[in-house]
């Protein structure tokens, strides 16, 4: 009827043949059978009394004008008396004396609020409430008008209005990065150029909460977003751009997070919006950010950030479970990566870990932490480091797997290897192969090399009682070819490969009491093709190989 009629605040109107009735000591007019006429009727003028916000105190049927300061997403519950589902919505209302929470429910938490908006609330109730800055919040009820966006704001008011919108404006990630405070709320607007898995974990009463990260970014800079709960639930889209209201920071050790929890809203922009607001593209915001490096440059670096490395997985290994301090599993997993001008070796922990890479897949590294281990630089995935796929215009820069192992996989003599050679591919003939040693015990505390026969001992280095020592299965020999010979120790699954044994049989078999040393020693004469790399033993003062992989084995 109000919309048939077309009613507005100040109309004048007749009322014919209606019901009244008292309700909380108020008398008001219900259903009827009558009619509602609106005319031009001779009726005192409405003046309706506006309260300032930082005037207001714990009473009733208050009335407030201002913008919108504050918006949280639509909240359900279950009510106790008859479990039916209700909700409530959370905005905050400034004017130019101060600000207050307000709290509408039921079908009103479906009117089209935006953070901005002008907010008329006719009839609303002021209690004190401890969780709010200004110590108080304003409760809607049934009889309360909310009237948004006004048409007849005064020029004063409407200047007013606009001088607090500028307030609300958000705010570039680079501002974000100078703040020096926790829990600051922020609103940033950007895409999203990167984001991770969910995470589960415990909470101290036992609850489970998720958490999920992602990089944002504008063109003043990037920042680490943390979604949490539902939050981390929700779909988002990467390359997509996002405005992030009532985000709350978080200081780290070198740098500013924003936490994205229960009270944020997080809206995703149309293109239309994002060209508005002048975002710029995902791929404009890489370059602005990240550098394109080739595997062979990062040999002339270390500890840089901010990089980006494309490759195709040319190798994938074991995944590797260890027991954290804290009494959790971790896990970890090596595969290596390689484009037109080398390959590198890459450290995925945990889930990154246990995603499985096949083998010719072409993956983009956002962001890797560059680790020296060893003698070789490697590439760690870290908490801020994405593992994304390629473009087509990205893929068609980078080889297929064909050409990258002709190139990757060079084949050499053993005269002519040197120290620092990777991914040769080289054959040669087993000699010298000993079966003596095929089990190397270590500490499952410190990996310090134990004993080989003595039970139930502590280890020399740790200081722990070991139950049951970690087995690593090795075959030692000499690799020979028509230019010369060279050391090479095959471990765990190469080894399992040559001797077609699986670790755990030869444990059985040794702790039993026997040994392999015949089905070993049958090797010497073998002729393999492998891919190795070369390292420089410091012991005996010479190079040795280190198979990755076995290609071909004949007699």
């Amino acid at each position: 009827m109000i919309e048939d009629l077309e009613l507005n605040d100040g109309d004048t109107v007749k009322i014919l043949a209606a019901q009244s009735r008292e309700r909380n000591e108020e008398i008001s007019l219900t259903h009827w059978d009558g009619r509602i006429i609106k005319g031009d009727y001779d009726v005192p003028e409405l003046t309706q009394e506006i309260s300032k916000i930082a005037d207001l105190t714990e009473q009733k049927d208050v009335s407030i004008f201002g913008i919108v300061s504050k918006l949280q997403d639509i909240k359900t519950f279950q009510r106790k008396a008859d479990d039916s589902e209700g909700k409530l919505r959370n905005f905050d209302i400034l004017d130019d004396t101060g600000s207050i929470r307000v709290t509408v429910w039921g079908k009103d938490t479906e009117l089209p609020i935006n953070k901005g908006d002008v907010v008329k609330i006719i009839g609303g109730d002021v209690r004190f409430d401890d969780y709010t800055s200004s110590g108080y919040s304003m409760n809607t009820n049934f009889n309360t008008q909310i009237t948004i966006n006004p048409n007849n704001l005064s020029v004063e008011e409407m200047d007013l209005f606009d001088k607090l919108r500028e307030q609300l404006r958000p705010i570039s990630i680079g501002k974000v990065e100078e703040m020096d405070e926790d829990g600051i709320e922020v609103d940033v607007i950007g895409r999203i150029i990167s984001i991770s898995d969910e995470n589960q974990f415990q909470r101290d009463d036992g609850s489970v909460g998720i958490v999920r990260s992602a990089v944002f970014a504008d063109e003043t800079g990037k920042i680490q977003l943390s979604f949490w709960d539902a939050k981390a639930q929700e779909d988002y889209e990467m390359g997509a751009a996002y405005q992030i209201e009532n985000a709350r920071t978080r200081l780290g050790m070198y740098d500013v997070d924003l936490n994205i929890g229960s009270a944020s809203r997080v809206i995703k922009l149309t293109d239309e919006e994002a060209s508005a607001r002048f975002i710029p593209e995902l791929s404009t915001l890489e370059k602005m950010i990240y550098t394109n490096m080739k595997i062979e440059d990062i040999e002339d670096i270390e500890d840089e950030e901010n990089i980006i490395v494309f490759g195709r997985v040319i190798e994938s290994y074991d995944i590797r479970e260890f027991d954290r301090d804290s009494g959790d599993k971790g896990y970890v997993r090596n595969i290596e990566i390689a484009d037109d001008t080398g390959s590198i070796r890459v450290v995925l922990w945990n889930n990154d870990a246990k995603k499985d890479f096949e083998i010719g897949k072409a993956i983009k590294l956002q962001n890797p932490r560059i680790t020296f281990n060893d003698d070789h630089l490697e590439l760690t995935v870290s908490r801020n480091t994405s593992i994304l796929d390629l473009t087509e215009k990205e893929l068609e820069n980078l080889p297929s797997h064909e050409e990258l192992v002709e190139a990757i996989y060079i084949e050499k003599t053993i005269e002519s290897l040197t120290e620092d050679d990777r991914n040769v591919r080289i054959t040669g003939i087993l000699k010298e192969v000993s079966g003596e040693r095929t089990l190397l015990r270590k500490c499952p505390h410190c990996n310090n090399n134990l004993d080989q026969f003595e039970e139930n001992i502590v280890c020399d280095y740790c200081g722990e009682e070991i139950e049951e020592p970690k087995y690593i299965l090795m075959i030692p020999a000499k690799f020979e070819d028509d230019t010369g010979d060279i050391s090479i120790t095959f471990f765990e699954k190469l080894a399992e490969e040559l001797i077609m044994m699986k670790k755990e049989e030869v444990i059985d078999i040794v702790e039993d009491g026997y040994g392999i040393e015949d089905k070993v020693e049958d090797l010497d004469g073998l002729t393999l093709e492998i891919i190795a790399d070369v390292s420089f033993d410091e012991y005996n003062e010479t190079n040795r190989l280190r198979p990755k992989k076995i290609l071909s084995k004949t007699f």
